[in-house]
C-alpha cells in the first residue's frame, strides 16, 4: 500500500509488487567460494528466468545490496534500490 501511494504521489507508473523468488545471495553467502554454485542455482530456480523474460522497459527493483549484485551477475540486468527510483521520479 505504501509503495502504491508513493507511486501515485510521484507520478510513477505502478505495475504492482511481484514476488519473483529468491536471488540466492543471502548477504555474503553467495560470495563465498563454497556457496557460489548453490547461490546461483537458487537464483536460477525462479528469479533469474523471470527477470530475463521481463521487458527491458520494466525497472527491476530490489532493496538488498547483495540482491542487486546477484541479479546483475545472474541476468546482466541492473536492479535499482526503491529509494533510487523515487529520487529519479523527483528530478
Amino acid at each position: 500500500l505504501i509503495v502504491c501511494l508513493l507511486a501515485c504521489l510521484f507520478g510513477l507508473v505502478w505495475f504492482g509488487l511481484v514476488w519473483f523468488g529468491c536471488c540466492g545471495m543471502a548477504g555474503s553467502f553467495g560470495y563465498e567460494k563454497e556457496h557460489y554454485k548453490v547461490s546461483m542455482q537458487v537464483g536460477e530456480d525462479t528469479l533469474f528466468p523471470k527477470i530475463r523474460n521481463v521487458s527491458k522497459n520494466i525497472e527491476i527493483v530490489a532493496s538488498g545490496t547483495s540482491c542487486r549484485h546477484q541479479i546483475y551477475d545472474g541476468t546482466k540486468r541492473k536492479a535499482k534500490h526503491p529509494i533510487t527510483v523515487l529520487c529519479e521520479a523527483l528530478t
